[in-house]
């Protein structure tokens, strides 16, 4: 089955709440997910994130830095840099743009737009050509038109 990527449209200043939202969702839903960052500080950034975007909620998740402790991990999101640190997990979540050769075997990509990021849009722009030539399912998520004017995007109900 060829996977599904979602386009979401956000904001530069909304885009990690975003992404921890649509983790969140992923979870509730019943998906293990792995979130792809650049870097150690990335992911330590977002790990402190999923512990306090959201009061009523916990988040089960864990940094990985290497295949051998995702194999080993029991939390339904994993953190990390590296995407043969994936372990079991079928989404992706993406803080960062990976290679996009590096993503198969996901049944689910979540990748981010800033919208008010003219070089992000742009390769935005480029990633939606070649996984179109690659035969994926695209998904756009526009950001609500409330959110455009500079207001939050906490409305936005994050349905996969």
């Amino acid at each position: 089955m060829m996977p599904q990527m979602f386009f979401i449209e956000t904001s530069v200043k909304e885009q990690r709440r975003d992404l921890c939202r649509w983790v969140e969702r992923l979870v509730d839903e019943g998906h293990e997910v792995f979130v792809y960052t650049g870097s150690t500080v990335s992911a330590q950034q977002l790990d402190g994130l999923l512990w306090s975007f959201s009061k009523p909620s916990f988040i089960p998740h864990r940094i990985v830095a290497h295949a051998e402790n995702a194999r080993a991990a029991v939390e339904p999101v994993l953190i990390g840099w590296d995407l043969s640190a994936r372990g079991r997990c079928g989404v992706l979540v993406c803080d960062e743009t990976p290679e996009l050769e590096a993503t198969s075997g996901f049944q689910i990509i979540v990748h981010f737009v800033p919208m008010d990021d003219p070089d992000k849009r742009e390769a935005s722009r480029r990633l939606w050509a070649n996984a179109k030539a690659r035969g994926m399912i695209l998904r756009h998520v526009p950001m609500p038109s409330s959110a455009r004017g500079g207001q939050s995007t906490t409305g936005r109900s994050p349905t996969p």
